[in-house]
């Protein structure tokens, strides 16, 4: 990522650049397991919406994906945490931003850090001007914890609200099974 978009494309040390990145790096997982969700599809519901004259657009749309929307659910969450955790990449893509008094930007082009990088900085290279730098990192890796369950729990949530108005089916979480509603 360093070499292609800092050097190639000229992108220097930005937002931008630590996006396109992890991006790169994180697409295959994500695909493989999206992958696997539609392949353990199975074929029978293929084969039943074929036979009721359903085209392959129909039997994909309304067959093959409503099934396979808990795995790319997953996929996508995954991956998601996978790149929430992700520091090594974005300190040689994204540069960091150590001062106390730095002005956060929203501009794609500009340096900044995530959270992983920001409790990276705190313990490994420290801070000028914040004295209890140890408390600021277990209190941001904290957040990053909250922030990673609360998405997990949101992702669960708008999965199986996904999947009932899909297929009128909730998967059980206790006994894994499918219950009509």
């Amino acid at each position: 990522g360093a070499m292609v978009f800092l050097s190639i494309m000229g992108l220097g040390f930005s937002v931008l650049s630590g996006a396109l990145t992890l991006a790169l790096l994180n697409l295959p997982l994500m695909v493989r397991i999206s992958e696997d969700a539609i392949r353990g599809v199975p074929v029978s519901y293929r084969e039943a919406s074929l036979a009721l004259a359903g085209t392959q657009w129909e039997t994909i749309r309304k067959a093959v994906l409503p099934s396979a929307i808990p795995g790319i659910v997953t996929a996508i969450v995954l991956t998601g945490g996978r790149i929430i955790g992700e520091t090594a990449p974005l300190i040689l893509t994204t540069g960091t931003t150590i001062s106390p008094n730095a002005r956060y930007s929203l501009n794609p082009f500009q340096t900044g850090e995530t959270l992983a990088v920001h409790i990276w900085v705190l313990k490994i290279v420290g801070v000028p001007g914040i004295s209890d730098a140890q408390k600021v990192a277990d209190g941001s890796a904290a957040v990053l914890l909250l922030i990673v369950l609360l998405v997990n729990l949101l992702a669960a949530f708008f999965t199986a609200r996904l999947q009932r108005k899909l297929t009128g089916t909730i998967s059980t979480p206790r006994t894994g099974g499918r219950k009509k509603e």
